[in-house]
């Protein structure tokens, strides 16, 4: 009779864990070898069992076969080792209750991985997943890690995830892995075939996605805060830097054109290196490039090769200056902003006096989806907001418009009434975005106020001067690595007269022109995706309401210009006088059924909206410094993709490159460029990064607002 623990350990290696843990074929060949005669228990230990298997001896314990060893010595797990679960499982019958034995209690107060607290189930891997705390895992899978991890899980399709026997089978997506979790084997026992260097976020993903789904508020993201949080007051470790130069200066002489595999991998299993705890910045900045190199492999068409040669210059930038450390930054808070933070505290903000400037619903790519209120504060300028979201997978029944109109905040009503009325917060509490707590202990207040546009005006938020919103967009948006990632920011814009709008039938986008005094036109625009559909036949209902005297717009940094949606009209007649596209109802023709209708009959979006598709005119940036930015980019993008073969020609395009931005003022430039064209195949890589960081960062700053050369 072999030992309990040993017996309760093999119930979980079914077939199919076993095929998980090797391959079909090994196990078919184990089975082959039982079937012969060839496996038998040479004796029982007391704490595992001694097997003959076609000549070898294996030794297994209460740890499983991934633990257990052969005397083949082969690398990896074995036939003979899937044999002898074979021939155990099949002398032994089914462990009862009574032969179980608990697990010896720790007076140390840890809690272990193989036996977390408090106690689950046995042989019931769904009770043993929900009985792991937050902290378990997160010290489990180390910070890096769980932030990949949470990244899967945002990215994957929704998870299917099924109990079968001793085990639990999940599969984010499709494409990716299944992933087993063994009753009794805790989380160093889980099993996949993805590759190693990717295996434990696939594993902490499957995690998450499991407790997601039986108990969301514990797998949010902020369930881990204290773990996940970095420490600003840790140095970077030299040594791990000086591997992510390495493998950045590698992607200069690969990633372009072979990408290989070893290279993606190289630059994923950087990011979750323990190493890069304390580097949340950088390590998301590795797993996006080893993404960018899958999709070069893969011949993605979506790929944006100038977007990716961007990213790796962007990290190899910010990796120099973590090396440069304390000493060329002594300033804390340009240290914590090129580490980077994962999460964003609420700090009390005491009392706020709020104005309601519309709501936006939106969905993420990775199918989060949700709506946000905007709130201005004319005695700090500084825009506000509050949301309504779910994850990916998670409450399928979660409506943006439903929670817009029903769920109510703060104790003063739902955000349909907030997102157009004054709002005193009492105890309110923010994070450095702006993003406002919803928490029991804040009080709010409410009362209507009348959008006028003579109050608008004197507001810096509101905007009549195309260029003076340019400037603004500069600003709001310029590079730097000392300063955090801007997000999207809200903007009122107050037009002087607007166009009608057209459909984009390259981009599958509607663009509205608006004019402002000076004659000038802006294009904001607004996707035509199938999810957007809705939203757009609510905005072509609301244009034919009446004009708006005002529009709330999102800001976003696009790759070749700034991109505005309109996210809510100020309309005569409409509720409070703001009409937020998508949420609010329209009267009278332009409804959500006609639109289906045309939909289901097959017809385009231009057809849709009655109109001829058109490519609008959009103004590009004139002068020689930008037409030399542009041309510059090309000729980076190109050295690139050669995998850094220098050529006389392509060095001398270079050098005369060099020589046109020294004439247009752009010294800075100018240097860069010339140090490349005189570089050699050594220092190749390094000068071309730094030189696409400064050329990226100068078309930031010259980059221009969605103004359009007619309407």
């Amino acid at each position: 009779m072999t030992d309990a623990k040993l017996r309760q350990t093999l119930a979980a290696f079914d077939d199919a864990a076993l095929t998980t843990m090797a391959s079909k074929g090994l196990l078919r060949r184990a089975q082959r070898d039982l079937e012969a005669g060839k496996v038998a228990l040479l004796e029982a230990l007391d704490a595992g069992a001694r097997v003959q298997a076609d000549g070898e001896e294996v030794r297994i314990g209460p740890e499983g076969p991934a633990a257990a060893t052969c005397s083949c010595r082969a690398a990896g797990v074995c036939r003979h080792r899937l044999a002898a679960v074979l021939v155990l499982r099949r002398s032994e019958t089914p462990a009862g209750a009574e032969d179980v034995e608990a697990p010896a209690e720790r007076d140390d107060g840890e809690e272990d991985a193989r036996s977390q607290e408090p106690a689950a189930a046995a042989g019931d891997p769904l009770a043993e997943i929900l009985a792991l705390s937050p902290a378990a895992i997160a010290r489990w899978a180390g910070k890096a890690t769980l932030r990949a991890a949470v990244e899967m899980l945002e990215a994957g399709a929704a998870p299917a995830i099924r109990v079968e026997g001793a085990s639990l089978a999940i599969r984010l997506s499709p494409e990716a892995p299944e992933v087993r979790f063994l009753a009794g084997q805790g989380l160093d026992g889980m099993l996949s075939k993805a590759p190693r260097s990717r295996r434990k976020a696939l594993h902490a993903a499957a995690v998450l996605a499991v407790r997601r789904a039986q108990a969301p508020e514990d797998a949010a993201p902020e369930s881990f805060g204290e773990v996940v949080e970095p420490a600003d007051t840790a140095a970077p470790d030299p040594g791990f830097l000086a591997a992510v130069l390495r493998c950045l200066r590698a992607c200069v002489q690969s990633g372009f054109n072979q990408a290989p595999l070893v290279l993606e991998e190289r630059l994923f299993a950087l990011s979750v290196s323990s190493r890069a705890d304390s580097l949340p910045r950088l390590s998301a900045l590795l797993r996006t490039i080893a993404a960018r190199v899958r999709a070069k492999r893969e011949h993605d068409f979506s790929l944006d090769l100038e977007a990716y040669l961007a990213l790796v210059a962007e990290a190899y930038a910010l990796a120099r200056a973590l090396e440069a450390g304390p000493a060329e930054s002594p300033d804390p808070g340009r240290r914590a902003a090129l580490k980077g933070q994962v999460r964003q505290d609420y700090r009390p903000v005491g009392r706020l006096t709020l104005y309601g400037m519309g709501a936006r619903r939106w969905r993420t790519a990775a199918g989060a989806r949700g709506v946000t209120g905007y709130f201005y504060a004319p005695e700090e300028n500084r825009w506000y907001s509050a949301g309504l979201a779910r994850a990916h997978g998670h409450d399928a029944g979660f409506s943006p418009r439903r929670a817009y109109e029903q769920e109510g905040l703060w104790g003063a009503g739902g955000l349909s009434k907030l997102c157009r009325s004054k709002v005193i917060l009492q105890r309110a509490a923010a994070a450095a975005d702006g993003r406002l707590s919803l928490s029991k202990e804040v009080s709010a207040s409410a009362s209507p106020w009348p959008f006028r546009k003579q109050a608008l005006q004197g507001w810096p938020l509101a905007f009549r001067d195309w260029e003076r919103l340019e400037a603004e967009l500069r600003a709001r948006f310029a590079p730097g690595l000392s300063r955090p990632r801007p997000g999207p920011r809200p903007f009122v814009l107050l037009p002087a007269g607007a166009g009608s709008p057209s459909f984009d039938d390259k981009a599958q986008e509607i663009v509205w022109p608006l004019r402002d005094a000076q004659g000038r036109w802006l294009g904001l625009t607004l996707s035509h995706s199938a999810e957007n559909a809705a939203v757009v036949t609510n905005f072509e209902a609301a244009l034919r309401g009446g004009r708006p005297w005002a529009v709330a717009a999102l800001a976003t940094a696009g790759r070749g210009r700034f991109a505005l949606e309109p996210f809510s009209l100020f309309l005569q007649g409409a509720e409070g006088g703001c009409h937020n596209v998508g949420l609010d109802r329209t009267q009278g023709r332009g409804g959500r059924a006609g639109g289906g209708f045309l939909r289901r009959l097959g017809q385009s979006a231009s057809s849709l909206l009655g109109r001829h598709a058109a490519t609008p005119a959009w103004a590009s940036p004139t002068g020689a410094a930008a037409r030399s930015l542009t041309e510059a980019a090309d000729a980076l993008l190109g050295l690139a993709e050669l995998g850094g073969i220098l050529d006389g020609g392509g060095l001398d395009r270079i050098a005369a490159l060099a020589r046109g931005f020294e004439a247009c003022g752009l010294a800075p430039l100018a240097e860069a460029l010339d140090r490349l064209a005189r570089s050699d195949r050594q220092d190749f890589p390094d000068r071309l990064l730094e030189t696409a960081h400064l050329l990226t960062c100068a078309q930031a700053l010259l980059k221009p607002a969605p103004l359009l050369r007619d309407a």
